[in-house]
């Protein structure tokens, strides 16, 4: 059996901060879809599995006019981000963090 769970709506008022869209998904195995998208720009969406992995991204309109998007995957590797307003990670820490990976400390006695 699927439950599923879908509500839109579509406001007319002049305050941007309205709602315009949502929609959620949920499944008995687990798995779940929402988004979402107000009046003023802003949006959302994630699609996941309830802890084991989710996938998603969100938008807005800086202040200064800028649009910025940030995509991301949360996994058993962790929280995972990228968008060109998250900051890359220097060579020097991925290269620190491949040498760990290759040379991992001896057990403790």
């Amino acid at each position: 059996m699927k439950i599923v769970f879908i509500a839109i709506f579509a406001i007319t008022s002049a305050d941007d901060n309205e709602i315009l869209n949502k929609n959620y998904d949920l499944k008995e195995d687990g798995s779940y879809g929402w988004e979402y998208e107000t009046g003023n720009g802003i949006s959302a969406s994630e699609n996941g599995k309830g802890g084991e992995f989710a996938k998603g991204v969100f938008e807005w309109t800086s202040p200064e006019g800028e649009h910025v998007s940030i995509q991301y995957t949360a996994d058993e590797n962790g929280y995972q981000p990228s968008g060109s307003h998250v900051p890359a990670v220097p060579d020097y820490i991925v290269r620190a963090l491949e040498y760990i990976k290759a040379h991992p400390p001896p057990p403790e006695k």
